[in-house]
């Protein structure tokens, strides 16, 4: 049985329905449909060790239910549906902006058969991520400090704030602050928002 103990970053669950078992989980066939879990977590109680995991429910067409990431592939389409969760769900991902890097995160764990690269928007987005904290990187070192100055959060203001707290010039915070606009402009770009810089992937 296959077993991934970590939900991949930028997954939206709490709108899935999750099961809890005493036994590690296996592909259950009920007449034409199959149940698979993924995402199998081991919980810790106080009796015993159980099992976390999603049902996922799809079409049984054949698949081979002795290999489970190929029968994940055979069923990859029903499986991103079920991750996708509802229109409901959708709407509130898109209005929360994590629906892109939800869908991003559902495609690059569920792959096609024969997809062995992330999907493309995945690497944009490392790169776009990089260059954010690359402009951290840079606009600390002109006050001599790291980014572990800075709290584990910080909005632009913030930073800029610290920037003057620590004699940053006026021209510098300038030119800093249309870089920070430019940087949440190129992740808005891209279907993401500022909060997703700091999120560990």
């Amino acid at each position: 049985m296959h077993m991934n103990d970590t939900i991949p970053a930028g997954m939206q669950t709490k709108h899935l329905p999750e099961t809890e078992s005493d036994t590690m989980p296996e592909i259950v066939r009920e007449g034409n449909t199959l149940f698979i879990p993924m995402f199998v977590r081991e919980v810790q109680r106080e009796e015993a060790t159980s099992f976390r995991f999603f049902r996922v429910p799809v079409r049984y067409t054949g698949q081979d239910t002795s290999d489970f990431d190929k029968c994940v592939r055979q069923s990859y389409k029903e499986v991103r549906e079920f991750f996708y969760g509802s229109a409901e769900a959708q709407a509130d991902m898109e209005f929360d902006h994590t629906k892109t890097a939800h869908i991003l995160a559902v495609k690059n764990a569920i792959r096609k058969p024969g997809q062995s690269d992330p999907p493309e928007g995945i690497a944009r987005w490392n790169d776009v991520k990089k260059d954010f904290w690359d402009l951290v990187d840079e606009a600390c070192a002109v006050v001599h400090k790291t980014r572990e100055d800075l709290p584990s959060y910080f909005n632009s203001k913030m930073m800029m704030d610290f920037a003057k707290d620590n004699g940053m010039s006026a021209a510098d915070i300038a030119s800093y602050t249309l870089r920070f606009v430019l940087a949440n402009v190129d992740a808005q770009s891209n279907g993401r928002n500022w909060s997703e810089f700091f999120i560990n992937d």
